[in-house]
């Protein structure tokens, strides 16, 4: 299980998460044959119907060969197959049991990197935006150079400032504040991605960023991010 999660965690690129998951794979259908009630190799298997697109499996073998036997199973490996089960409840876009399913994670292990991001997500998509907001700041105490994190924030900030319900009742001078913290997570997105060379900044970043300085009428800056966002587009 050790092996699997580095493969998430710890793989650089594409090429070297494939190497390193297809290793920590390459002998899970023969030690289920020679052990068929391990939970760590089911949670391995939940991992694979995942990745197969298979979402209803991951779920059904938490329901038969994880959930009966909570009792026995360590605290990390109920927490990894809880994971699985919340990705596979997004994917299926029933995000109400995907955050319940975070939530349990979390419980048992509250050093789940990705189930911490799952649980973000899934707040976002229950439109708990400040708790999302709250969630991912504490990710980011210990993990500032995660790319895909700067994003998050800097768009979660973005809407708030954006957003003409929310902002109509804000005082300007905190609209500015959050404007501020907004453009500078995505410029700190944009200048990790970039530095990795064989990634392109999505868009929205560049785009976000635009009509950010269009609402302060900074229209040099906000043109000058437009242009940038256009270069994107194929």
């Amino acid at each position: 299980l050790g092996d699997f999660h580095n493969s998430l965690t710890a793989s650089e690129n594409d090429e070297s998460f494939r190497e390193n998951y297809s290793k920590a794979l390459q002998d899970l259908d023969g030690l289920l044959r020679k052990d068929g009630q391990n939970p760590v190799l089911w949670t391995l298997l939940q991992s694979y119907f995942y990745f197969k697109g298979d979402f209803t499996k991951v779920l059904e073998v938490y329901e038969r060969k994880i959930s009966k036997f909570e009792f026995a199973i360590s605290d990390t490996v109920l927490s990894e197959s809880l994971f699985w089960c919340g990705r596979a409840h997004y994917a299926l876009h029933d995000y109400r049991k995907a955050f319940s399913m975070f939530q349990q994670c979390l419980k048992r292990n509250e050093d789940n990197l990705l189930a911490k991001f799952g649980f973000g997500q899934t707040q976002m998509k229950n439109k708990l935006m400040e708790e999302s907001i709250l969630t991912f700041e504490n990710i980011y105490k210990n993990h500032e150079g995660i790319q895909e994190l700067n994003y998050i924030l800097g768009l979660l900030y973005a809407g708030k400032c954006l957003d003409p319900v929310s902002s109509k009742n804000t005082p300007r001078r905190e609209l500015e504040k959050l404007a501020e913290k907004s453009i500078q997570y995505l410029e700190k997105y944009i200048r990790i991605t970039n530095a990795k060379r064989n990634q392109v900044v999505i868009p929205r970043a560049y785009l976000a960023i635009s009509e950010l300085y269009e609402a302060q009428n900074q229209h040099k800056q906000s043109l000058e991010y437009l242009s940038k966002a256009l270069q994107q587009v194929p």
